[in-house]
C-alpha cells in the first residue's frame, strides 16, 4: 500500500497540471472581476457566512460543506467566487461553476454531446477531477429541473468530496427542505454549516 506521503505528492502533481488550471479558470466578465473578500459589503447578519467562506478559501475550515441559501442578489455567489479566488491565490486549484453548467458538461461527456476539442475527456474522468478538486463552489442548485439522474450525480459528487475531505460550497435560491433527501442530509449534517441570507438584495440596498 502506498504511503500517505506518496498520495499527497501525487495529488500535488495533479493539482499543478495544466488540465486542472484550465478547468478552474474563473469567468472574466462583469461582477466576477470584482467579487473578492476585500470588496464585500459587510452586513452583521452575514458575518458568519463571510468568515466561513474565507476559512474555506484559506484552507482552514473544519467543515466539508457550506450551504448558502436565500434570494438572488444577496451575496451568495460573491462569497463563493471570493473563496475560489482566495484558494487560487494560494496556488490551490478551486472551481466555481453553475450546477446546471456542470451537469451539462457531464452529460456531454457521458452521452457524446461534447465538442470535438473535449472528446478525449470521459464522464468518469470529469467526475473524478471534480471530486478531487481541493475546493468546489456549486452555484444556483435547483434552478434547472431536477431529475433522478441529476440528483444521483450531484449526490455522488458531494458525498465523494466529503469522503475525500474536499470542501464544497453550495448555493441555492430555495429552502434546504426542498432538496432531495440524500443531498439534504449531506449538506445539513454535522460536517456542514448552513447560512440563510435573509437580507435585501444588493440592488435594494443601493436604492434604499
Amino acid at each position: 500500500m502506498p504511503c500517505e506521503c506518496q498520495d499527497v505528492s501525487l495529488r500535488a502533481e495533479r493539482h499543478a497540471s495544466d488540465l486542472y488550471w484550465n478547468i478552474v479558470r474563473l469567468p472574466t466578465r462583469g461582477d466576477f472581476l470584482r467579487w473578492t473578500f476585500e470588496s464585500w459589503e459587510h452586513d452583521p447578519k452575514l458575518e458568519g457566512a463571510f468568515t466561513a467562506a474565507m476559512a474555506m478559501g484559506d484552507g482552514t475550515s473544519p467543515y466539508s460543506v457550506l450551504l448558502f441559501a436565500g434570494p438572488s442578489g444577496t451575496g451568495k455567489t460573491h462569497l463563493g467566487v471570493a473563496a475560489v479566488r482566495r484558494a487560487q491565490q494560494r496556488s490551490v486549484p478551486a472551481r466555481y461553476v453553475y450546477v446546471a453548467s456542470y451537469l451539462a458538461e457531464l452529460r456531454g461527456f457521458m452521452f457524446g454531446e461534447a465538442d470535438a476539442d473535449s472528446q478525449k475527456m470521459t464522464a468518469e474522468r470529469w467526475e473524478a477531477i471534480h471530486i478531487d478538486l481541493p475546493l468546489l463552489v456549486l452555484d444556483d442548485y435547483g434552478v434547472s429541473k431536477d431529475t433522478d439522474w441529476t440528483d444521483e450525480r450531484l449526490d455522488r459528487l458531494i458525498t465523494e468530496r466529503d469522503v475525500h475531505g474536499n470542501p464544497t460550497i453550495l448555493t441555492l435560491n430555495l429552502e434546504s427542505a426542498h432538496l432531495p433527501t440524500r443531498i439534504r442530509d449531506r449538506v445539513t449534517g454535522t460536517r456542514a454549516l448552513n447560512f440563510r441570507f435573509n437580507v435585501p438584495s444588493y440592488r435594494q440596498r443601493k436604492g434604499a
